[in-house]
């Protein structure tokens, strides 16, 4: 299949591929069969995540924030949305039922740099479970 995209990146599962371009406004997501989807966003795509059972996520800009992780159902109908106000997302993955995102994002302060991995399911925006890597 023949994407375009200038900086192409591929994310898979047991049964799904996503493919989009960093700092592009697409993505396509395939079966086995081939192409089954186009996603195209408001916002510049900065990584992604697709589960088994056919969900997906995509880390966008967002507007006042640093990042937006927003976590879709196979039809593509929006389940999910997170923000974060100061850490930049460097990476997302679901789980493999696709009822949570694991989520980590980096930010320097003073010299140092600090990362966070957060545990999120869709009932909230405070993670389930979060643990912070500083001064590295």
């Amino acid at each position: 299949y023949s994407h375009g995209f200038e900086n192409p990146v591929l994310k898979t599962s047991k049964t799904r591929a996503i493919v989009f371009g960093q700092n592009s406004n697409e993505a396509l997501i395939f079966t086995l069969k081939g192409l089954k989807n186009t996603v195209e966003t408001d916002q510049k795509i900065k990584n992604a995540a697709i589960g088994d059972d056919g969900s997906y996520a995509l880390v966008t800009n967002a507007e006042g924030y640093a990042a937006k992780v927003s976590v879709y159902k196979k039809s593509g109908k929006l389940l999910y949305e997170w923000f974060s106000s100061q850490d930049l997302v460097n990476n997302v993955v679901l789980a493999p039922r696709g009822n949570k995102v694991a989520i980590s994002t980096v930010s320097s302060a003073v010299g140092s740099y600090n990362s966070k991995l957060l545990v999120l399911d869709f009932k909230s925006s405070t993670p389930e479970f979060e643990k912070s890597y500083e001064n590295w």
